[in-house]
């Protein structure tokens, strides 16, 4: 409209007399000048449009594919590096070749010159349960299948999650962009539950980290849970020496990155660095987290079941088996283990129940926690209730495990 009236003002001057006609030289440049101008703006501002529209179709495109960008990575993260492919092949070269083997033991002594060579007993799960929680594991089956860049499929949000062990420090714009899957959150809250535990690296740190230990003889579910966290670690698991009840042991341990969706459970799970459960706890405790609870801290007895909750207080324990009758009809009591800690028992005859709910969410090697079902003499047997214990997800695994493909002539 300026440009109009202008134009118009000038235009009017230029044609009265010759001298208006050159003194309106000065007003019709500007005008032109002023032309260019918006001329060039637009020019810069239709590139910047299609630079965008360009970048935001190609993450629509490519942001669930199966081995380009993932969720909460920038682009400075190299995922096509050789060390987000080592469960399953080096798990593999570890159980078939008996000279890496050594040296994956040889590895694991040196981290226990303390030990006695005695009482040091390398047992076969070191090995094969490392092998056999990566083969098991929902988090390495997408590396069964060759990668491809020009994939475009939609998937389920949190099924596409690889490792991001030695892609270095996320920025900040990224941590904060990392979030937790139901499935991943559950486990994190049944790890909170029982072995695992939320701190802070140091006095000056704003974000919290998850840690999480187990001993030798669990090295297979250790390596399960550490194959469905390692999107949110940026180092291997450790080996370390525990001292308890004046017996040495080896523990496997690793750490996630600090990052905000640990911070927020930090604040939910701790007051004064105190672990308390939350009052919401009905609506956290999801049959997976009672999975990795019952595996962490659940204790086998002749007849049900006991759940170790010596570090929370009274009023903690009973939130717990609360949500435990209430949500899941299982019938518990408490139990003194000393004077001033309680524990959870549930009896024999909700053991039925509780396995329906928790075995498609377990690891093979812990189900001797309910042993009455699968282990009733120490041997695994087929239970008479298969029929309503083989649910699709359980199916799922048994196919993931033993499924075998043959030709038919």
């Amino acid at each position: 409209m300026l440009l109009v009236i202008l134009s118009s003002l000038t235009f009017t001057i230029m044609s009265s007399s010759f001298v208006f006609f050159l003194l309106g030289l000065f007003p019709l440049s500007f005008i032109l000048a002023f032309s260019g101008l918006e001329i060039a703006v637009s020019i810069i501002q239709a590139q910047v449009f299609v630079i965008l529209t360009s970048s935001y179709i190609k993450d629509s495109l490519f942001l669930h594919s199966d081995s380009s960008a993932k969720p909460g990575l920038s682009s400075k993260v190299n995922l096509n590096r050789k060390v987000s492919l080592p469960y399953l092949e080096w798990g593999r070269r570890l159980y078939s070749s008996a000279q890496n083997s050594q040296h994956f033991v040889s590895g694991i002594r040196s981290y226990s010159t303390e030990v006695n060579s005695q009482s040091f007993k390398l047992t076969p799960f070191w090995v094969t349960g490392f092998c056999d929680a990566c083969l098991r594991s929902r988090w390495n089956k997408s590396y069964l299948h060759k990668s491809s860049h020009s994939t475009m499929s939609l998937v389920v949000w949190g099924t596409n999650l690889t490792s991001s062990v030695g892609s270095g420090r996320f920025s900040k714009q990224v941590s904060n962009m990392v979030k937790l899957p139901p499935h991943e959150y559950s486990i994190v809250i049944g790890l909170l539950l029982s072995d695992g535990w939320l701190i802070m690296p140091n006095p000056h740190s704003k974000n919290a980290r998850l840690g999480f230990a187990q001993s030798g003889a669990h090295s297979a579910y250790f390596w399960s849970v550490f194959c469905s966290l390692a999107h949110y670690c940026s180092s291997f698991p450790t080996v370390r020496n525990r001292t308890r009840f004046d017996k040495k042991t080896i523990e496997l341990q690793f750490f996630t990155r600090s990052l905000p969706c640990f911070t927020e459970l930090h604040s939910l799970f701790y007051v004064n660095k105190v672990k308390i459960i939350p009052h919401n706890m009905y609506e956290l405790l999801t049959p997976v987290v009672l999975a990795h609870w019952i595996q962490g801290d659940g204790s086998t007895e002749r007849h049900g079941l006991i759940l170790c909750t010596d570090s929370y207080t009274t009023q903690d324990v009973v939130r717990l088996m609360n949500v435990l009758i209430i949500r899941y009809r299982l019938d518990c009591t408490l139990r003194f283990h000393r004077p001033t800690q309680l524990r959870i028992y549930i009896r024999e005859g909700s053991m039925p129940l509780l396995r329906t709910i928790v075995i498609p969410y377990m690891h093979t090697s812990m189900l001797y926690k309910l042993h009455s079902l699968f282990y009733p003499k120490g041997v695994k047997i087929i239970p008479k209730n298969i029929y309503e214990l083989l649910t699709p997800v359980s199916l799922a695994h048994l196919i993931m495990g033993h499924g075998s493909v043959q030709l038919m002539a």
